[in-house]
């Protein structure tokens, strides 16, 4: 619960510490980090259980969000919150976050993009390990390993969302990127034993670079398009739209991998990726090649 209150807290927050112009930049950065950590963290948090003793690595982990905190105290920012924002209702703050999003063209897109990424998503992630270990017939060290070169994806994708988006545009490269992600998630189900890894391999090396350039370039853009004074509402919709669909995504999965198996499943969660990149296509991001300069320039310049 309270990490949905800090990512609407922290996605809010970045634009009134560097220029819009810098925005990628400042989410790439900030996405490299999380990456590297979550690469670094299991072997680390394996370690420390070796070393200390499991409650002891859990406590450890506890105090290092307290460390954390101690970070953020040090960034000196005056923020001023206007009394009619301060004072309005939540249903009414709700109802202006929900309005912003879907009356906006490209806010809506991506909220829609969103919403089917994190369906079919949550839906590969609910029955991948399932496959690799009863139909594949892989350890769990083997599925270690495979889910671990994921993250080497995370991290490339983190630093090439920045150079790319300078060479190609940021609109240009999110469009694109989005549907290379729904290619690389039909890859999966082509996986098989000995050499048919490397399908699984390839894909998951694509898909965990796409996610996070695409990742990297919609909050960018949410960022940009969005009033400072909405931008607190505008990421509390985006999160409860993504984050809403993703459980039904789970349930979905287990409902019809069930009926139709693990493979076939795969198939439909990679088809429902590709899917994902239809409102963005549809959109004016089609037209459009990079970030707007700002807030009151016209969408579609």
């Amino acid at each position: 619960m309270l990490t949905v209150f800090f990512d609407v807290a922290h996605q809010s927050f970045l634009p009134r510490l560097v220029a819009k112009a810098d925005l990628i930049e400042g989410n790439a950065k900030l996405k490299f980090s999380t990456s590297a950590a979550a690469l670094v963290g299991p072997g680390l948090g394996g370690l420390l259980v070796q070393w200390l003793a499991a409650p002891v690595a859990v406590l450890v982990d506890a105090v290092s969000y307290l460390w954390s905190a101690a970070w953020l105290r040090t960034v000196r920012v005056r923020e001023v919150v206007a009394p009619e924002h301060r004072e309005a209702t939540l249903r009414a703050q709700i109802r202006e976050g929900l309005r912003l999003v879907l009356r906006h063209p490209v806010l809506r897109a991506i909220a829609l993009n969103n919403m089917v990424s994190a369906l079919f998503s949550s839906a590969y992630l609910a029955i991948s390990t399932l496959f690799l270990v009863r139909v594949i017939g892989l350890s769990a060290g083997a599925v270690g390993l495979l889910g671990s070169l994921g993250l080497v994806g995370a991290l490339l994708g983190s630093v090439l969302a920045r150079r790319l988006s300078r060479k190609v545009g940021a609109a240009r490269l999110l469009v694109t990127v989005a549907v290379v992600e729904g290619l690389a998630y039909l890859l999966a189900p082509l996986t098989g034993p000995g050499w048919q890894l490397a399908w699984y391999v390839v894909a998951g090396l694509f898909t965990s670079t796409c996610v996070i350039i695409v990742i990297v370039v919609q909050v960018s853009f949410q960022q940009t398009l969005c009033p400072d004074h909405l931008l607190g509402r505008m990421n509390a919709t985006m999160n409860f739209l993504y984050w809403g669909a993703a459980p039904i995504g789970s349930l979905l999965a287990g409902v019809l991998a069930t009926g139709i198996g693990l493979r076939p499943m795969l198939w439909v969660a990679g088809g429902g990726m590709l899917l994902a990149a239809v409102p963005l296509l549809a959109s004016p991001l089609r037209r459009m090649v990079d970030l707007p300069a700002g807030e009151d320039e016209p969408v579609g310049r």
